[in-house]
This record gives C-alpha cells, structure tokens and sequence, in this order.
C-alpha cells in the first residue's frame, strides 16, 4: 500500500492514508483519494473516487467499505461493476461474496452485454450460486435486437439461467 499521506490512530487502532492510495494485492488493485482501516474490526472504508480492478471485474465507486472477515463489501455513490458479460449500476451496491448474494439499492441498471439485454428498477437481488437474480420496484427490461426492441414492464422481474448439457438457456419471468 502506498499514498502521499499516512497516519496511525492509537486510540481507534485505525490507520488513515490519503491521496493517491494504490494498493496492490494479489486478487485485486485497488486506487482511492482515502482509505481507512480499523485493526481490530478488520474493515476498510474508501472515500472519494474510487476503483478496484481485478482479471475479471472492474468496480467504481465514491465511497464505500470491505469487511475483510465477513468478504461483505458495500459500494456507494455513482457505484457500477463491470464483468465479462454484465455492467452493474446502482446508487448502491452491496455483496456478500462468502454467500454469493449481491444486491442493488435505488436507480439499478443490469446489462448483458451478450444478449443486448438491460433490466431497470428500484431493487434488485441476485444469488451467484443459483445464477438466480430479480428486479422490483418500476421494474422495465428491454432487449435490442438489429432494428427492433422488446419492452417488458412489471412489478417484479425474475431471471433464471439453466444449464442443461452444455445448452444454457435464460428464463424470464414477469408479475404485474
């Protein structure tokens, strides 16, 4: 870990560093304006702009924190995950990486990339382990095909991948 300014708590056992904080771990590189970390909960809070790169994601953010214990990350203001196949945007994002489950809070956006495919709402849930994900709250899908698009509007929307020898297909259910 590096920065231009770097400072100790003792009474909070936090370590404060400012301004240019790059820090490079093997799962990850990791650049903020400031990190905080408090040695006895095992925690990390990022303020300011933010990235996190690693070989298959790419995150920013303007604030947010890591437990490093739990794996709970939470991601906040002008948040957005970009992976292979999907873009990830919210006001917040959240992610339990032990269990699987990410959620999304307010303004959501989820694109494939792959399928020309973009799921707007107010909240989505999603569980990587079931490759089950769901969007609620003026929930709107709409796919782009070469001149067409297909709008799908609903109360709650629900995608469900299946893998059935070596043929993958996509489930969309819609409740109004």
């Amino acid at each position: 870990l590096t920065s231009d300014n770097g400072y100790y708590f003792t009474s909070t056992q936090e370590l404060a560093f400012k301004k240019n904080v790059v820090l490079v771990n093997p799962r990850y590189n990791m650049n903020s304006d400031t990190l905080l970390y408090n040695s006895v909960l095992k925690t990390t809070r990022f303020i300011g702009p933010t990235t996190i790169k690693s070989q298959q994601d790419f995150i920013y953010c303007e604030n947010g924190f890591y437990n490093t214990i739990t794996d709970i990350a939470q991601f906040n203001k002008n948040a957005y995950l970009i992976s292979k196949n999907q873009k990830l945007k919210g006001d917040s994002l959240y992610y339990d990486k032990k269990n699987g489950i990410g959620k999304g809070f307010k303004n959501i956006s989820i694109t494939d990339t792959s399928q020309n495919i973009t799921i707007t709402g107010d909240y989505s849930y999603s569980n990587e382990f079931t490759n089950t994900a769901l969007v609620t709250g003026h929930a709107v899908m709409s796919q782009i095909n070469d001149k067409d698009t297909l709008f799908i509007h609903a109360d709650t929307l629900r995608a469900e991948n299946e893998k059935r020898s070596e043929v993958r297909s996509q489930r969309l259910e819609v409740r109004s």
